[in-house]
């Protein structure tokens, strides 16, 4: 059995995994201890890791944006970046289904917050990019077109496949931005992750 308190990167994902592995119904069907319960966890343990079990998709979100979109400019091509992130969405749309019950605007608005956190980042420091007026508006224009069309996508169950949509999504970038985050072939890396105890879940 895992050790609860161990302080390393390792365990405490391996931990949410298993809170997420427990999630096998809608999430409105579940209570904080049912889900201990399944996962073999403390009450205390669940709520050093989440605030609520609304946060449960939030974090799940944050993770393998960190892997997809995240990478767009700094290891990954917009089209790279793009194509995996609504492969993962795809292959996961079950379990996100069961999650998304609930959060609504604000759910919406966390992912502008981590977005724009990481395309800011990618454009000063990795792209060395001074952001002006200019760029921070085409970077809102877009934050309101990923999350439009991601909720669109959602609603829709996740028609047409990722392939077909992942183009006409990226059609809808603002040009100047994609031309500001797209990867010259001389800097691209493979991003590896098969070591870390999430990968299994991008498969």
């Amino acid at each position: 059995m895992l050790n609860e308190y161990a302080g390393s990167i390792e365990d405490i994902d391996e931990i949410r995994i298993r809170i997420i592995e427990a999630i096998d119904r809608p999430i409105d069907e579940l209570s904080i201890r049912d889900i201990c319960a399944r996962a073999h966890i403390s009450k205390q343990t669940f709520y050093s890791r989440f605030s609520s079990k609304y946060d449960i998709a939030n974090w799940f979100c944050a993770r393998f944006e960190e892997r997809t979109l995240n990478q767009i400019g700094r290891t990954l091509t917009w089209e790279e970046g793009v194509l995996a992130h609504f492969k993962t969405i795809a292959q996961q749309k079950e379990f996100l289904a069961r999650t998304s019950l609930n959060g609504g605007k604000d759910r919406g608005e966390a992912t502008k917050a981590r977005r724009r956190r990481a395309i800011v980042e990618t454009l000063t420091q990795c792209r060395g990019i001074t952001l002006n007026i200019r760029f921070r508006f085409l970077i809102e224009a877009y934050l309101e077109m990923e999350v439009f069309l991601c909720g669109e996508w959602f609603r829709s169950g996740f028609t047409p496949a990722p392939e077909e949509f992942s183009s006409y999504y990226i059609g809808c970038v603002p040009g100047e931005l994609y031309d500001l985050l797209e990867l010259p072939k001389d800097e691209r890396a493979i991003y590896e992750s098969e070591n870390e105890p999430f990968a299994r879940f991008y498969v």
